[in-house]
């Protein structure tokens, strides 16, 4: 079956006939384990907040201070080569960051639409939207801090368009600027600055 021919939809399963295992106890790991391993990114707690299903993809809770929102706003319009548009896809009051044309020297896939790279929803919610390398992409997503947006499963966006949640706190802001940050270096032809590497203790 090719990728073209998959259903759009699958029917629920009944789990209470399917199988169940033990983890596994005989496997020798090919190293010197995990022990001495660090995080390389920190993991968001709590439960994800509720998203939309559909356009707009919006976060409903769990939104943030506005002084947080209020912060992030500020940063990004200090970012190189950044100047501040309407949306051409947000909704209405959102904060879209674009790029000075001269500026852009990423791939295709690290813009969202025309020269916008990022923008911010609208108080009260400050999730973001934004493309991101693939490989931080997937380490935002399995670290709970957002996910893929919703038109990429219609096929109107590239894999790397991602909702990154709104930052509760200060901490959670520097995560999230972190990314916004990679974001406009994706766009404009820098060096990723984080490194997907193991960390050793002590």
């Amino acid at each position: 079956m090719s990728v073209k021919e998959l259903p759009t939809e699958l029917p629920e399963v009944d789990l209470s006939g399917l199988g169940s295992k033990q983890p596994n106890t005989d496997y020798e790991i090919q190293h010197d384990g995990y022990d001495n391993h660090l995080r390389i990114f920190p993991e968001r707690p709590g439960p994800e907040p509720t998203i939309t299903n559909e356009e707009p993809q919006e976060q409903l809770d769990q939104l943030g201070p506005e002084e947080v929102w209020d912060e992030m706003v500020r940063r990004a319009l200090e970012l190189p080569g950044v100047s501040e548009h309407d949306s051409v896809i947000s909704v209405k009051g959102a904060r879209a960051f674009w790029l000075d044309k001269d500026a852009i020297k990423g791939p295709q896939d690290s813009l969202i639409m025309e020269t916008e790279f990022a923008h911010i929803h609208p108080r009260p919610d400050s999730s973001w939207h934004l493309q991101l390398p693939h490989e931080l992409a997937v380490l935002a997503i399995s670290a709970g801090w957002g996910r893929i947006h919703t038109v990429v499963w219609m096929g109107d966006a590239p894999a790397n368009s991602m909702m990154l949640y709104s930052p509760r706190n200060e901490e959670e802001m520097e995560v999230i600027w972190s990314l916004v940050e990679e974001s406009h270096r994706y766009a404009t032809g820098q060096p990723q600055s984080f490194k997907i590497e193991p960390r050793i203790a002590g």
